[in-house]
């Protein structure tokens, strides 16, 4: 076939199916991960080969067959010119017609070569499982054939491993094929550029891998044979090329720059347009990142021109339109990036990439989230699924996309479950890179949740993933994530281990990453107070974000703001703020915009401008609602409400904060896992606390508006609702009538933790935990019993959903101070309380009255209620409050005194003396917080004792029928087997009172 009249097609450097260079078409697939993408189009330069002559003399009738296959063979070339999946469909079919005949004719070199082609076709419509069984097909059969059919069809097989993130399946291909290359005794020039472009390929995956260098090496020995040896333009500028994107990977863009221009000018001398056209696209990347916005589109706009000049470019036009929608979406003009993006849909589909497509409609997707049109994205994911039918990747990629979408909206259930379900496919296929991406933003949902162990837990998954296989950038980024939730769980220290190991792991290359670590740990410093160390690391972050693109270099100016500002130098935090913000509105950054106006606010709020604080939160407080993001959107109600506070705008913080409350409640209540319900409740219990102090202050003001009833009603909402809603579930007993399936599968799953934990008790108890080996193996069954367990935890979750009983079950409110005081008798009265950060209260009712008294602040009753806690427990044991190693119990600087009668009268003195003479000997119901918690209450003190002789008459009357802790847990230790008091007035609660504990006033009505 004579191609000279034709026009110009994609990357025209080789003829295939001729003589030797049948085993160098390869050549034309192993590019560089910046055109990785448009490998399919490729695809097109075999339907522009001729056909050579069959290895072995036929006869008449075999050639007559011969010749028929021939035939269908350029009929199939003709066919993949279209470019279209449709195109490529019946192409396939003609080959599969063809290589029957072959197979019948036994030429197996013949068969070897139409596998190779169905393999190509298969890559160019995405099917690439399909395409690596023919490829593999191909390999299986070159026994006997020239060692570099097997070495061609490997470099394909690695090309088609890179694109699928299968990096290590990728190196040992490799290894395969340039051990066939070391064994030969001599190499030709055409086979030597088969090998530069095993180099080029590889170079590839060790980049993706993280190891730049290793990368660098195998492009020098590439660029050394097509410039030295091959004298071939188009080769050398290829390396050019691929030196040049590596060096944008790395930040370093005069170098980046430099190889672009070199290689652009090598395709001009040549005219390779599709070439000319990627170079202008990776030059416009260069310009994006570093915020040069107008530039990017200019060198864009210039590569499209180029292609539309190129038949057989649909795939790689729709690259160039994307490239300009990324542009538009980064600068936040969401509405410009959207038709754009639209253009790659059609491109992509036309040419019959279905992966291209369906990227395409996620980045639709994407722009409509950004803009808080949740439907609409939604919409556009259902389009992206309707293509994903055959592709478990897509599938996975639309579940995820739909869960980020509902986790903007706050449905954290309905996001926990989209990651499930991609998990599993994940798993199937399997997809180990897929999966570990999946977990980590399980763990951050987790996170987001208050959930910290399970957020770790799935972080440490992903982590033991990555080292598998050997991705240490993410194993960095990984590190870095675990980091960041032991700094939410206030565990500043652990969370400085993390980043350090971070760093270590982190290529000098990596610049982002070591920024973005680096950031991280300055907020660490900061709340550790450690400000000279947060100020040297911001500076170190700020000094490598110069010549990184002005989006970098602001972030990093953002956060040498927040040390400013913890280290209370307001007046240079605002100028930093001020310089960061219009940056952000200018580049149409939204999200980056509403951060900067929240710290702005919060700068204004320590500085004592609560007005400013204000104005600059109702900025912020429009972003938020259009973003849709209800956690942020009550946060910063919460913060205009402390502002209001301060402006003595009581009423109208009220109103704020009831709105911030509303939110969070609607939050929780699409949250149907209980213990995801508890740990998301305690992380905004800060509202809660926020509001009683509010409405008793409003109290204070105005006694006759029944504000303090609304504070005890309040501090009933805080602490009852997971307690009612656990006791309803047991009470409506959601298993009966739940799927059977499920229930099957729950009781195995209880019986295998039975197992296992049987056996690691049977090592932990003995003397087999001596033996290493066997504690090894307890720490392994740790191991499983705690994935077991969070599978269960699931699978509760699964239950409730599959049982019509729980989706009609209506919970109870928490009860009001009208129906408490129901619930009481003459001989009762309730003692509630709510332990705040500048001041505690104490609610006192009774079956007709409600009385409020202002206690100490949380810090000074929690010390004496540790102090009290210690001594019972004869520091056996530590508060379940205490994190980490460290066992307040040990440290002589918490216990004030060692005499356990008296902390108890010192602890009494705070939470009982206002109200000493009003207890009698009433039965009292206590409801209590913070570390009062720990202690059994009937040990403290009687701060109205009778006198000895008549307190030793009844003690042991009382002892024996002494009322029992109701608590249960098993963490306080019987009152009777406290240690003996030296105080001889020393009169325990119990001796007169018979004491209620409960966990909250609601619970009585359950």
């Amino acid at each position: 076939m004579n191609n000279q009249n034709q026009p110009q097609k994609v990357g025209q450097r080789h003829q295939l199916w001729t003589s030797r260079a049948v085993a160098l078409f390869f050549t034309l697939f192993l590019l560089s991960e910046s055109t990785i993408a448009n490998v399919k189009g490729y695809g097109l330069e075999i339907a522009q080969q001729t056909v050579s002559a069959p290895s072995v003399p036929l006869s008449a009738d075999k050639q007559q067959r011969y010749q028929d296959a021939v035939k269908l063979f350029e009929e199939a070339q003709e066919l993949q010119k279209k470019g279209t999946k449709e195109g490529y469909q019946q192409a396939i079919e003609k080959y599969q017609q063809a290589l029957k005949i072959v197979q019948e004719l036994g030429l197996r070199q013949k068969e070897v070569e139409i596998l190779v082609y169905i393999g190509v076709a298969y890559n160019s419509i995405s099917e690439k499982e399909t395409a690596l069984n023919y490829l593999q097909q191909a390999l299986d059969k070159t026994q006997g054939l020239k060692p570099l059919y097997k070495a061609s069809i490997l470099g394909y097989i690695i090309l088609i491993y890179s694109d699928m993130g299968r990096l290590d399946d990728a190196i040992n291909s490799f290894k395969q094929a340039e051990l066939i290359f070391l064994q030969q005794t001599k190499i030709e020039p055409d086979e030597l550029g088969l090998l530069a472009s095993f180099y080029k390929s590889i170079a590839t995956v060790y980049n993706r891998k993280g190891e730049p260098e290793k990368a660098f090496s195998y492009l020098d020995k590439a660029l050394k044979i097509y410039r030295d040896t091959l004298k071939s333009l188009d080769g050398e500028a290829s390396v050019l090329e691929d030196i040049g994107f590596i060096h944008f990977l790395r930040g370093e863009t005069s170098k980046a720059f430099e190889k672009y221009n070199q290689a652009l000018a090598i395709f001009q001398k040549i005219s390779n347009l599709p070439a000319q056209s990627q170079i202008l696209s990776h030059i416009a990347s260069l310009h994006r990142k570093m915020g040069e916005y107008q530039q990017a589109i200019k060198h864009l706009y210039k590569a499209q021109k180029l292609l539309e000049r190129v038949e057989g470019t649909l795939s790689q036009q729709g690259f160039i339109v994307s490239n300009i929608a990324d542009v538009y979406a980064i600068s936040g003009d969401y509405k410009a990036a959207i038709p754009y993006y639209q253009q790659a849909v059609n491109l992509y589909y036309k040419s019959g990439d279905t992966n291209l497509t369906l990227f395409a409609y996620v980045n639709i997707s994407n722009m409509y989230k950004f803009s808080g049109e949740y439907q609409k994205a939604l919409e556009y994911l259902n389009k992206g699924s309707s293509l994903s039918v055959k592709n478990k990747d897509g599938q996975a990629l639309i579940l995820q996309q739909n869960a980020s979408i509902y986790i903007l909206q706050s449905d954290y259930q309905n996001a926990l479950e989209e990651y499930n379900k991609a998990l599993d496919i994940q798993r199937s296929i399997p997809r180990p890179t897929s999966e570990a991406d999946t977990l980590k933003q399980i763990g951050l949902l987790y996170k987001s949740l208050g959930d910290y162990q399970s957020s770790i837990n799935h972080y440490t998954k992903a982590l033991d993933i990555y080292k598998k296989i050997g991705n240490k950038p993410q194993q960095a980024i990984v590190h870095g994530l675990i980091a960041s939730v032991y700094d939410a769980s206030k565990n500043s220290d652990e969370a400085l281990k993390s980043y350090e190991q971070a760093l270590l792991l982190l290529n000098k290359e990596d610049y982002q990453s070591e920024i973005l670590t680096l950031r991280n740990m300055v907020r660490t410093y900061n709340s550790l107070k450690n400000y000279p160390k947060a100020l040297e690391t911001a500076q170190r972050a700020l000094s490598l974000s110069k010549g990184k693109g002005k989006n970098e270099e602001f972030k990093s100016l953002n956060i040498l703001a927040e040390v400013y500002d913890s280290n209370g130098n307001y007046q240079k935090a605002l100028e930093t703020y001020q310089t960061i913000l219009p940056y952000f509105r200018q580049a149409g950054l939204r999200f980056d915009e509403a951060d900067i106006l929240n710290q702005i606010g919060r700068t204004y709020t320590l500085s004592n401008q609560y007005q400013l604080a204000i104005n600059t939160y109702n900025e912020e407080l429009k972003l938020r609602r259009v973003f849709k993001n209800g956690t942020d959107e009550a946060d910063v109600l919460y913060s205009i409400a402390k502002n209001q506070r301060q402006l003595k705008n009581l009423e109208t913080a009220l109103t704020n904060i009831d709105s911030a409350i509303k939110i969070v409640e609607n939050i929780r209540t699409n949250v149907q896992n209980p213990d995801l319900r508890t740990s998301y409740f305690a992380t905004v219990q800060n509202y809660y606390k926020f509001k009683i102090n509010l409405l008793m202050e409003l109290h204070k003001k105005d006694p006759s508006k029944g504000y303090n009833a609304i504070a005890i009603e309040t501090s009933e909402a805080s602490r009852a609702r997971g307690l009612v809603e656990l006791l309803t579930e047991a009470r409506a007993n959601i298993r009966k009538g739940a799927n059977p399936e499920l229930l099957a599968q729950e009781k195995r799953l209880q019986d295998l933790i039975n197992a296992k934990e049987k056996i690691r008790l049977e090592i932990i108890n003995s003397e087999k935990i001596k033996n290493p080996v066997l504690k090894a193996n307890a720490d392994k069954l740790q191991t499983e019993i705690d994935e077991l367990l969070n599978q269960q935890k699931q699978l509760e979750t699964k239950i409730r959903q599959s049982n019509p009983k729980y989706a009609n079950l209506k919970y109870p409110q928490p009860l009001k101070l009208a129906q408490i005081q129901q619930q009481l008798d003459k001989d009762s009265l309730l003692l509630q309380y709510s332990l705040g950060e500048e001041r505690s209260f104490l609610w006192v009712v009774s079956p007709t009255s409600l009385d409020t008294y202002e206690l100490p602040k949380k810090s000074e009753i929690d010390k004496a209620s540790i102090n009290l806690f210690c001594l019972i427990s004869q520091n056996s044991s530590k508060p379940p409050s205490a994190t980490g190693k460290e066992n307040p119990c040990q440290d002589t600087k918490n216990i004030k005194t060692r005499q356990i009668d008296l902390a108890a009268e010192e602890l009494s003195k705070l939470v009982l003396a206002p109200v000493k003479d009003k207890l009698g000997k009433k039965r009292l119901v206590v409801v209590t917080d913070g570390a009062l918690q720990y202690i059994p209450f009937a040990a403290l003190a009687d701060l109205t004792a009778q006198s000895t002789s008549q307190r030793g008459k009844e003690k042991k009357n009382q002892l024996d029928n002494k009322p029992k802790d109701n608590r249960g847990g098993g963490l306080i230790p019987e009152i009777d087997n406290l240690p003996p008091a030296t105080n001889s007035n020393y009169q325990p609660l119990f001796i007169n009172h018979e004491i209620v504990n409960l966990p909250s006033a609601s619970t009585i009505a359950i």
